[in-house]
């Protein structure tokens, strides 16, 4: 059982496509006790990247669309690796198997656990050939992020929802285990650059089943890093 389910409206997200609902998305996120809910309801909710949270799930109702913003400025940068208390660096940003700087995806799981995307909304990276399609080999201040990027993760899930106009790769799990990736849509048009649907890279126990994928590259591509 859920013990809570907290609208976005009532953190001040407005849903109309125009305003920029990053702020008020992430303090619901922020807000919401583990073992509960944040609930997007029919609207369009334009946003730059949010950060998830261990056993915090996000519902995405019919109608409801989460855009990411259109200014690459608003897209914050993860550095290639990061301090790991004293094991030596852990990557954290990634480009086609190897530590980078890039930029943090629309929605990114940063070690979460217990936490499941789904609905009947759309996740919708707003990528497009005057944004992040425009240079798809040369970065931009980091790489291109991916639309949703789970590192270090487990016990995650994303099902029903529709995913579409990844800036690159569409649901990119990394070094994570126990993903279920079930009953999606991942959509982009037949000539972006790289938006591949689903990459496990570098993963275990990962389930991906009932996918509807087309997409401008590989549906499905299983990597382990480079070389």
């Amino acid at each position: 059982p859920e013990v809570a389910a907290l609208s976005v409206r009532d953190f001040g997200a407005v849903g109309d496509g125009v305003a920029d609902d990053t702020a008020a998305l992430q303090a619901a996120i922020a807000s919401c006790p583990a073992g509960g809910v944040v609930v997007l309801p029919e609207g369009q909710w334009l946003s730059a990247p949010l950060f998830l949270r261990s056993g915090v799930d996000l519902l995405l109702e019919a109608g409801a669309r989460l855009i990411g913003h259109r200014d690459v400025a608003r897209w914050p940068v993860l550095p290639a690796r990061v301090p790991a208390n004293g094991r030596g660096d852990q990557v954290l940003g990634t480009w086609e198997g190897e530590a980078a700087d890039m930029h943090a995806s629309l929605l990114t799981g940063i070690e979460v656990s217990d936490v499941t995307i789904h609905g009947e909304g759309i996740i919708d990276g707003n990528a497009s050939l005057e944004t992040w399609w425009s240079r798809p080999k040369t970065p931009f201040v980091g790489w291109r992020p991916r639309t949703v990027f789970f590192v270090r993760s487990k016990r995650v899930a994303m099902e029903g929802v529709t995913v579409r106009n990844s800036p690159s790769w569409t649901v990119h799990p990394f070094r994570s285990r126990k993903v279920v990736l079930a009953k999606l849509k991942v959509e982009a048009p037949f000539d972006s650059p790289n938006t591949d649907g689903i990459n496990p890279d570098s993963c275990e126990d990962v389930t991906i089943a009932g996918v509807h994928f087309s997409t401008g590259d590989d549906c499905i591509s299983i990597k382990s890093g480079k070389i």
